[in-house]
């Protein structure tokens, strides 16, 4: 079944992505993952964008 709320959602932290609003897609991850602490793909994301910010400490922790 498709999920629209989703798709928006993931479009939000695509735009965000390009605009170069890391702060914004570590903050919309982060709030996913609290109710979805397994999806492996945010946790990826997340770290991609603490990566981007200089915070390698949590990027290593979200990619572990």
């Amino acid at each position: 079944m498709f999920n629209s709320d989703l798709l928006v959602k993931s479009r939000r932290v695509l735009l965000y992505d390009e605009l170069q609003d890391y702060q914004s897609v570590i903050e919309h991850l982060s709030e996913h993952l609290k109710t979805h602490p397994q999806n492996h793909v945010a946790y990826n994301n997340r770290g991609l964008a603490y990566s981007e910010i200089g915070r390698g400490v949590e990027a290593l922790l979200d990619f572990t």
